[in-house]
């Protein structure tokens, strides 16, 4: 089919001039096949446009494909820390469960329970010395005794704790050994408000029984410590105190005081009886899974370091005692003892000088050399308070048998694992050593 090329009109084929315009054709015609010609575009059109659909509808379907893969995973992730957690929390619930249900019974009725319980959770026991500080103060009216008024308030359940009790989240104690977990510490009264104030002892989320006590001469802290000692007695806690101020002599003590623990208080005049330890002992401390026993060269170490901590010895000093200490305790391992080390430093050259840095000490002796000593007399669980006496002593002896009597209970902690606690009670701590030595 022809068309005229000025004004499109249909030809048939020969004209010289276009019928309609009148325009000279000269035989110029176009042949526009108009029809084909948009069908074919018309084709090319939905042609791309399925291509592009089909292209579209295939990544729609990729990505769907990645999004429900991920999706899938996600969720699988999630469900397995659900399951995980759900786990934990199933966990957590039961050792809930079984502290509140150790909670709402006394010692006396679940004993067995409790000690079972104890034992699965691999409680050890506290360490002897103190290495926390805090403060605590309260009042006293001279005019009522709190040993006549104090009640034993055990309530089943402890939801709220005062200010003596730590927050939740704090890793719970491995001393509650054979303690009640309702064992509270009556200590007094707010100044406002009159509420009572307790030391929850037994809670096992109380994470040491460190208690540091603070003031001027004549404040009341020896007779606080008494109402301490009171309270932790009448929860059959026994506790030991080393008196080297002449504090607790027992015409210095409460009469309230002696009279409620009658025959439960116990005093050791060390000055008579001496010292019942002996610092030459070979020690050994129980690891998880591990015994370390002292060496010779180990035992000795630690006594000169006591003895340097008290007397101040030289360098050339402390090596000479520790040469004669060491050769003195390998010839004679038995019955090895302050007197023959002074013996020996004063058969040798210089050894002198080192004797009369420590002759305080060393003219006097005041241990018994009782290797079988045994500690669990003392902390019986009886509620007796046992007070070492030291008056008549001098102060560096005093101190040098305090060191060796700390480092000898502390071993013997180490070697009872039953969760047994040892409260000890010590006037001015800042004497004392607290080196890791």
């Amino acid at each position: 089919m022809n068309f005229c090329i000025f004004c499109g009109n249909k030809l048939m084929g020969n004209e010289v001039f276009c019928p309609k315009c009148g325009k000279r054709l000269d035989n110029i015609h176009i042949e526009v096949p108009v029809k084909k010609l948009i069908q074919d575009e018309l084709k090319d059109i939905k042609k791309s446009s399925l291509n592009e659909e089909k292209e579209f509808v295939n990544e729609k379907n990729t990505l769907k494909d990645k999004t429900k893969n991920h999706i899938v995973k996600e969720i699988q992730n999630i469900t397995r820390d659900s399951l995980i957690e759900d786990k934990e929390m199933s966990v957590l619930t039961d050792e809930q469960e079984k502290v509140e249900k150790l909670q709402n019974t006394t010692i006396e009725e679940k004993k067995d329970e409790f000690k079972d319980y104890i034992v699965k959770k691999g409680q050890n026991t506290v360490e002897s010395t103190l290495n926390k500080k805090g403060s605590i103060q309260t009042s006293r009216d001279d005019k009522v005794s709190p040993f006549s008024n104090i009640k034993n308030d055990k309530p089943k359940n402890i939801d709220k704790v005062d200010n003596l009790m730590m927050d939740s989240s704090i890793k719970k104690s491995s001393d509650t050994g054979r303690l009640s977990t309702n064992t509270r510490i009556y200590l007094g009264k707010r100044l406002t408000g009159n509420k009572k104030i307790y030391w929850e002892y037994g809670n096992p989320q109380l994470p040491n029984k460190h208690m540091l006590v603070t003031g001027k001469s004549g404040q009341g802290k020896t007779y606080f410590l008494q109402t301490i000692m009171w309270e932790l007695s009448k929860n059959k806690v026994s506790s030991l105190v080393i008196d080297y101020t002449d504090s607790y002599l027992n015409n210095e003590l409460d009469d309230d005081f002696k009279k409620k623990m009658g025959k439960k208080l116990k005093e050791v005049i060390v000055y008579q009886e001496k010292l019942p330890i002996n610092p030459f002992k070979i020690q050994k401390r129980f690891l998880p899974g591990l015994v370390l026993t002292e060496t010779p060269e180990d035992m000795v170490d630690r006594i000169i370091e006591v003895l340097d901590f008290i007397f101040h010895l030289g360098i050339q000093q402390k090596s000479l005692a520790r040469r004669i200490m060491l050769k003195g305790y390998k010839n004679n391992p038995t019955d090895y003892t302050l007197t023959q080390f002074k013996e020996q430093l004063l058969e040798t050259n210089s050894g002198e000088n080192v004797y009369s840095r420590m002759s305080v000490l060393l003219d006097r002796d005041p241990f018994t050399y009782q290797s079988s000593f045994d500690w669990s007399k003392v902390f019986n669980y009886e509620g007796t308070v046992t007070i070492l006496q030291m008056v008549q002593y001098q102060r560096q002896i005093q101190n040098t048998m305090i060191e060796f009597l700390l480092w000898d209970l502390f071993y013997h902690s180490q070697t009872k694992k039953d969760g047994t606690i040892y409260p000890i009670f010590l006037d001015e701590i800042q004497n004392l050593n607290f080196s890791l030595t």
